[in-house]
């Protein structure tokens, strides 16, 4: 019997591995000596030593798959895991170009295609930061527009790769996209269903649906501050901004005072704001303080059990869904906004 089980283990250990391919990283870098890292935010991260300005990594893999790496003193960067030979080169001028295998090759080419984009909005936002008034305001719809277009081409790129490089390229812009561009990202790489990845983006996608324009916003009741229970339902007949938040959120905070003024105008035209506090029990102390020092004058309800967020599809903050007086949604709103683009938002329904 027990050569029948030992057997039978080995057949099964051989049969689960023969579905794996190998893999081998060829690196280069600008630095003579050093480390890289592989699985760089795992405590299993693989090491090796850089000499003469070369390193390499070998294993085996069943399929493409996200992976991080990183060549000190660098910060860690994306690479596709997958069968065959897959080049890394790093430099500290010029950062890393990976490539070699099919779906590496197609990552650094959208990456390279996005760049100039990214390059434009942080250089818009680091003149935002430095201005003053109306300049302020100016370059804050400069950035926007940016964003905008740079959405816009990751849009083309993703939906023109149903590779895992595409894939890969999604998964930190779908947040950002409505429920029918998520939709065609669902069926588009509906081949990757068992990775990890794909799991938590199905779930969004979920979210987003019921959270669509001109679809009604998910009912619920949750307590306020005092513990009184508050259902959403009971606001329709109003314009109601629910904005998600949570006591850590710096850009969430820093909002407020922007809302503040906004809101002490148009609360007697019908606007309501409730705020939705995504902090565990742990931090309910942090919450109460946050509440007490940036004295929104509107209601504040908590949601310790973080359940909304996914009915929501809520994965960044702050996030707020504008609902007409039906409580149906007409407008998304991910990002921090200064006191000029809110009102510009509302007046296309409160007068």
């Amino acid at each position: 019997m027990k050569i029948i089980i030992i057997a039978l283990f080995i057949f099964t250990a051989f049969y689960a591995s023969a579905d794996k391919k190998p893999y081998i990283i060829k690196g280069t870098s600008g630095l003579k000596d050093g480390i890289a890292i592989l699985d760089v935010y795992s405590k299993n991260a693989d090491t090796v030593q850089i000499l003469d300005g070369k390193f390499q990594f070998t294993g085996s893999t069943e399929g493409p798959r996200y992976q991080s790496i990183q060549v000190l003193p660098g910060r860690p960067a994306r690479i596709i895991l997958e069968p065959g030979e897959i080049t890394v080169s790093y430099t500290k001028e010029e950062g890393y170009r990976i490539g070699g295998t099919p779906n590496n090759k197609r990552l650094q080419f959208m990456d390279e295609q996005i760049k100039p984009y990214y390059d434009k909005v942080a250089d818009l936002w680091k003149k935002y930061n430095a201005a003053e008034g109306e300049e302020r305001a100016r370059l804050f719809n400069e950035c926007e527009k940016a964003r905008d277009e740079k959405d816009a081409k990751a849009r083309e790129l993703i939906m023109a790769d149903p590779n895992y490089s595409g894939f890969l390229m999604m998964l930190p812009t779908y947040r950002d996209e409505t429920a029918g561009v998520v939709n065609k990202y669902l069926e588009q790489f509906k081949a990757f269903t068992d990775d990890e990845s794909f799991k938590s983006f199905a779930d969004f996608c979920r979210g987003a649906a019921q959270t669509d324009f001109g679809v009604k916003a998910p009912d619920w009741t949750r307590p306020d501050e005092k513990g009184k229970m508050v259902t959403l339902s009971s606001f329709q007949g109003k314009y109601v901004l629910i904005d998600f938040w949570y006591s850590g959120c710096h850009w969430c905070r820093k909002m407020t005072p922007h809302l503040t003024k906004v809101y002490g105008d148009l609360k007697k035209k019908g606007l309501e704001i409730v705020s939705v506090s995504v902090d565990p029990v742990k931090d309910e102390d942090k919450w109460r303080k946050a509440m007490e020092e940036d004295a929104a004058p509107w209601l504040q309800v908590w949601d310790a059990e973080k359940k909304l967020p996914g009915e929501y599809g809520v994965l960044a903050y702050p996030t707020m869904f504008l609902l007409d007086k039906e409580g149906k949604v007409v407008e998304k709103i991910i990002g921090f906004r200064e006191e000029p683009a809110l009102r510009d938002m509302f007046a296309k329904y409160i007068h």
